[in-house]
């Protein structure tokens, strides 16, 4: 009963256990996208620091770039200013979630703190301002990239990003056009190589300008700024082909107009698509502000479903328990009640209509078939037992007329002793004796085909025979001719008697002996030796016809001391627990050593077989005869 309920309790654990995993692993999951949604929100705001020092950067190249041709009183408060512009994203971007950031505020404000001053003083070309300014620029836009790129997310923000990217690199290639422009602006032409340094830039930007706007052009109608695209598409980039194009048509790089002007023009342009950059960065922080609410409210909503479902699953799993342990309590109560009481008229009763109620009724059927069948195999048993009581009182009435006949048709002679153990009630084996009218003794031993009353039939008309033919003077040779005859006559073709038979003369040193069919006739000194076998040398009796010149028998002396062993097959294939036969050899040890220890060699064979076959039922008769010489008696 105990493992019953240990067994239901596990299992129904198990499937709680499965439903709360299932549960957590989503619970983990979404936790799991919430992070990653702080997470990218803290890379956002770096990537706006980035973005904000890269336009503030490129601001102060440009300024620096005109103010190393000679000091412009407009725009030098603006150089000032942004300076200091510049410094305060520094500032911020020391604060950065990313090692990587962190690690160029640190490298990047040292080495600009050195070219500032070489600014200041004079001793900075323009090629080296510019080269360091640009450097330190791509390696910003690189580090945006890596902050962006890795990023994983749904169509809307990915191309965002990749709109972000265009704006970028294109915000750049602006920048070195304003930068090189003011440059030329403040010292009235450009050289030769800032010429092509400027048409290379061009090439750049129109080449960018083509991918920004493709880009743009499949977001147009997705951004909340397109009054800045159609700005940036038309007005601003018109104004700045238009600018460069005229520089670089012009002859021999000569520049004609304010420097000012030109720089707020482009600043402009630059302005407006920072704007559209900040529109676009505040749209993925918006759009990942919202998938955090969204993940944070189905979180919640999640852990509500979660706990009533687990709730229902738990209750469900104590009912279902409880039910089933108490279905299988009444079964079982019933059931030993059932094997204690012996009474198969109990029937067992469920509370419920359910599988549980199906079995009980299943049970309740085969309980019924079993008192049913119980009552009629009582029945049987009790007709068979009186059956059996007459069979038994039958038997023991044949038995007694079959051993009155043998009985009576047999002598008691000193010299011979016999031990007859029957497999059944009737034994197929027969020991007849009697004394000769020449004061000799005749000895017999018949072992019929199979057990029981069939075999022990076949003994009657032998014991007959025998009683009468060996009152007169008839032979043994003629004794065996008649009994040979009537079993001929009575017995079945399946039906067959092995014999022994030996006269011995009255000095009893004489005898002849005839064997059909048993096993060697022994005969033994009083040292246990075997002095003669007298194996069989016809075929057993109630098959055929013996004709006259068969019929002899073999003489043999029995000195003092000596005696004979006729014994049936039954002894030697007497078997022990392992199925093993006691054997020829195994009766001839016992033989021996009952007379060496000077014992009665019958007893002494006797306890030898018992302790040999132990507690195995025999499968055959067994009969020993002793006939013992004159000095042994």
């Amino acid at each position: 009963m105990i493992s019953i309920r240990l067994r239901i309790l596990s299992l129904a654990g198990v499937a709680l256990f499965g439903v709360a995993s299932a549960f957590f692993i989503e619970y983990q999951d979404i936790q799991k996208k919430i992070q990653y949604s702080e997470n990218t929100l803290q890379i956002l705001n770096d990537v706006q620091s980035l973005s904000k020092l890269v336009h503030s950067l490129q601001k102060e190249r440009g300024l620096s770039a005109g103010h190393i041709v000679g000091r412009n009183e407009t725009l030098y408060p603006l150089f000032l200013i942004q300076r200091k512009i510049t410094d305060g994203q520094l500032a911020e971007l020391s604060t950065a979630k990313t090692l990587q950031a962190q690690m160029f505020v640190k490298d990047f404000s040292f080495d600009l703190s050195a070219v500032r001053k070489r600014i200041d003083s004079g001793l900075i070309q323009w090629i080296e301002l510019r080269d360091f300014y640009t450097s330190s620029l791509q390696q910003l836009l690189d580090l945006m990239l890596l902050q962006v790129i890795p990023l994983n997310y749904a169509n809307d923000i990915s191309h965002d990003l990749q709109l972000l990217t265009a704006i970028t690199i294109t915000h750049e290639n602006i920048g070195l056009i304003r930068a090189t422009l003011n440059r030329g602006y403040q010292q009235g032409q450009l050289s030769k190589n800032e010429l092509i340094y400027l048409s290379h830039q061009y090439s750049n930007f129109i080449a960018n300008l083509r991918t920004f706007d493709v880009i743009a052009n499949a977001h147009f109608n997705k951004t909340a700024n397109s009054k800045e695209f159609i700005e940036i598409k038309t007005q601003a980039f018109h104004s700045v082909v238009t600018q460069v194009v005229k520089v670089l048509n012009a002859r021999q790089g000569a520049i004609l107009g304010s420097p000012v002007l030109w720089w707020r023009e482009a600043t402009r342009v630059l302005d407006t698509m920072t704007k559209v950059e900040d529109a676009i960065l505040e749209r993925i922080e918006h759009d990942l502000l919202e998938d955090k609410a969204y993940y944070k409210d189905y979180l919640y909503w999640y852990g509500v479903f979660a706990f009533l479902v687990l709730t229902a699953v738990i209750l469900l799993t104590i009912f279902t328990a409880l039910r089933i342990l108490k279905a299988l309590s009444i079964l079982l109560l019933s059931l030993d009640a059932v094997e204690q009481t012996q009474n198969y008229g109990l029937r067992i009763f469920t509370p419920l209509k359910d599988e549980f109620s199906q079995v009980s009724s299943s049970i309740n059927s085969l309980l019924s078939y079993t008192e049913k069948l119980i009552k009629d195999l009582t029945q049987t048993l009790s007709e068979l037992t009186r059956k059996q009581e007459i069979i038994k009182q039958e038997e023991q009435i044949a038995r007694h007329v079959f051993e009155s006949i043998t009985a009576s048709n047999n002598t008691n002679i000193s010299t011979v002793q016999f031990w007859c153990q029957p497999m059944k009630t009737f034994s197929g084996d027969l020991i007849l004796s009697a004394k000769l009218p020449c004061n000799g003794t005749r000895v017999l031993l018949c072992d019929f085909t199979g057990h029981g009353l069939p075999a022990a039939l076949g003994a009657i008309p032998i014991s007959f025979i025998f009683s009468a033919l060996s009152q007169k003077k008839i032979s043994l040779e003629i004794l065996i001719s008649e009994i040979n005859k009537k079993l001929c006559d009575l017995l079945p073709t399946n039906m067959f008697c092995c014999m022994s038979g030996i006269d011995i003369d009255a000095d009893n040193t004489n005898f002849r002996l005839w064997n059909s069919g048993l096993p060697d006739v022994l005969l033994l000194n009083d040292q246990g030796q075997i002095k003669q076998r007298f194996s069989s040398l016809h075929l057993p009796l109630g098959i055929m016809m013996i004709e006259e010149d068969e019929l002899h028998c073999i003489s043999g002396t029995l000195s003092s001391n000596d005696s004979l062993y006729i014994y049936s097959d039954g002894l030697i294939e007497a078997e022990n627990s392992v199925g093993k036969f006691l054997g020829q050899a195994g009766f001839e040890q016992l033989l021996e050593l009952s007379i060496m220890k000077k014992q009665d060699s019958l007893p002494a064979i006797k306890i030898g077989l018992t302790n040999y076959v132990g507690s195995t039922p025999p499968t055959d008769d067994i009969s020993l005869v002793q006939i013992q010489g004159s000095a042994s008696l």
